[in-house]
């Protein structure tokens, strides 16, 4: 006879036998539904056990007056925001967030100005996304929610290194309709592609970021959709949608991608179903719709989410119904949660900065006279915040590749090139910030190596020290891809380079002069560093409260 023990509040009883009787109704007893045992054991008692408040969840910014969706930070560690356009106080749409929640119109005035041609100013901006070098900035161009204005969604490309508009990349009717509501985007700028949800709709955008060109994949498929007999509870208003008096309808809305494992993550709004796709198949542009929808997978049971973000084999979701912040780990489907703070009312967009550093807005749109006739809810709004959680795991360890190459077969700007290569890379596959990665290039002139007893000259051998607990999947991604940009640096054959990863338990690594710690004894070791050292790691963005493996 299998056993379940649901340990619950005092009171509960009424739920947990609702949960028990799941399976009285569901034989034989499948994982499909332990699966959803056990996301409903999370969703009803431990998101609502967990302290109202988390000191590791700090405010950076609080805006009064202007209802923030997007966040994100750039490479240089300077943190983008954006405003929709959702009334009439409105007032600019992006912006650099400053001290003491300076807000300075980004990338100008002019792009921030609500007069002048439609494509070439912002009008109602719901997404901002860094990446490398760029800041990518999502324009639905439906203002109030009142329908596209033509020709003015848009994705557009900022040069974060000139700041300036390098790309506006507009899309026509067919791809932006009236009443669509572009909502989030992922790029893939390895292979040159931007992915887009349409929470207005439902469907994904796929744009070729190389010709401009877009196209609308997956709009008629329910995992696109809202779910049928889902409504949204959020801090004790029902979302019912003030037309049609039925639970309001968002489709597929929050997103993140998997470069390593090459998935695009995604989930409408009012929905608990999280999916995915391979990337390849939604960059064919010859595979049909019918043939895509079969690639579709059915990832798990999760809480209502607006925000996504991918790290290290995990999605990281916001639990709009609980005020909380989720991980989902892809493998085993464990759910865990990070973080519950009463002060995450609607946390909206959720982003990993270079720092390893979570970072998430609160929109509060529950709080909107779309949504609630509670004039004194309405009232008593406070302001729109912006928060980072800084107890996210993180890789403090420095990884390090050796390259051995022929000697004096790379210029330094291949080397350069292959260095950077290697860092990108890592931090893709692990989350571990670049500036961690360190690259050795090996071309000591007195060393000859045999292959099978044959001298040869025209192999690279990279060694990899990387800390241990990486999936095989991600170690596999990660060496592939090492293989094949560096064969594309060097001209070498990717048959002629060879990769070797070495998994390393933290306490096998000196580093700083000191032996790393094991799990649980980071605060200790960082605290009898000297003082200079502690200031450098401070500039990394490393501290004590934070410093974990």
């Amino acid at each position: 006879m299998p056993t379940y023990v649901c340990s619950a509040p005092a009171g509960s009883l009424f739920t947990v036998m609702h949960i028990i009787k799941l399976f009285d109704y569901q034989k034989p007893y499948s994982n499909y539904i332990l699966a959803k045992v056990l996301a409903l054991v999370l969703l009803l008692f431990v998101l609502p056990a967990r302290a109202q408040q988390d000191p590791n969840l700090r405010q950076i910014a609080a805006f009064p007056d202007h209802q923030v969706t997007g966040i994100t930070v750039a490479s240089d560690g300077r943190i983008f925001v954006n405003f929709p356009f959702w009334s009439y106080t409105h007032s600019f749409s992006v912006a650099q967030l400053g001290e003491k929640s300076a807000l300075t119109p980004y990338p100008d005035s002019s792009w921030n100005s609500e007069e002048g041609p439609v494509d070439r100013r912002f009008i109602c901006v719901q997404s901002v996304v860094a990446d490398h070098d760029a800041l990518w900035v999502l324009d639905p161009a439906s203002p109030r929610f009142e329908g596209v204005v033509s020709g003015g969604a848009k994705l557009v490309k900022i040069d974060l290194k000139t700041n300036r508009v390098v790309r506006d990349i507009l899309f026509p009717d067919s791809v932006a309709p009236k009443k669509s509501y572009l909502n989030d985007v992922r790029i893939d700028s390895q292979n040159g592609f931007a992915f887009i949800t349409d929470s207005g709709i439902g469907g994904l955008v796929v744009v070729d970021l190389n010709s401009g060109k877009a196209r609308r994949v997956l709009q008629n498929h329910p995992s696109t959709k809202a779910e049928p007999g889902v409504t949204l509870v959020i801090d004790g208003i029902k979302l019912i949608d003030p037309m049609t008096h039925e639970p309001a309808q968002f489709h597929s809305d929050g997103i993140a991608y998997d470069q390593t494992g090459g998935f695009l993550y995604y989930q409408a709004l009012t929905g608990r179903t999280l999916y995915r796709v391979p990337v390849p198949d939604l960059e064919n542009i010859n595979l049909s719709d019918a043939d895509l929808a079969k690639r579709i997978e059915r990832v798990a049971t999760v809480p209502a989410a607006d925000g996504l973000a991918f790290r290290n084999g995990s999605i990281y979701s916001t639990a709009l119904e609980q005020g909380a912040i989720v991980r989902i780990d892809l493998a085993s489907k464990q759910q865990q949660v990070v973080t519950k703070d009463t002060r995450l009312k609607w946390p909206d967009t959720l982003s990993i900065g270079p720092d390893g550093n979570l970072y998430v807005t609160t929109s509060q749109i529950h709080l909107t006279r779309a949504l609630t006739t509670d004039s004194a809810r309405l009232h008593n709004r406070s302001a729109y915040f912006g928060f980072r959680y800084s107890k996210i795991e993180k890789e403090i360890s420095m990884p390090t590749y050796v390259c051995s190459v022929p000697a004096g077969s790379l210029t330094i700007s291949q080397k350069t090139a292959v260095a950077e290569a290697i860092a990108r890379i890592h931090n893709e596959a692990t989350g571990a910030p670049q500036f961690l990665v360190q690259v050795i290039i090996d071309e000591n002139q007195s060393r000859d190596r045999f292959l099978g007893g044959q001298l040869t000259t025209n192999h690279i051998w990279i060694r990899g020290d990387i800390r241990a607990g990486r999936t095989e999947e991600q170690r596999k991604k990660l060496m592939l891809n090492i293989v094949r940009d560096v064969s594309q640096i060097t001209g070498v054959n990717e048959d002629s380079i060879w990769v070797y990863l070495c998994n390393l338990e933290p306490t096998d690594m000196v580093e700083y002069g000191q032996v790393l710690p094991a799990p649980g004894d980071e605060q200790a070791w960082f605290a009898q560093l000297p003082q200079p050292l502690k200031d450098y790691l401070a500039r990394l963005g490393t501290n004590k409260q934070n410093f974990s493996l």
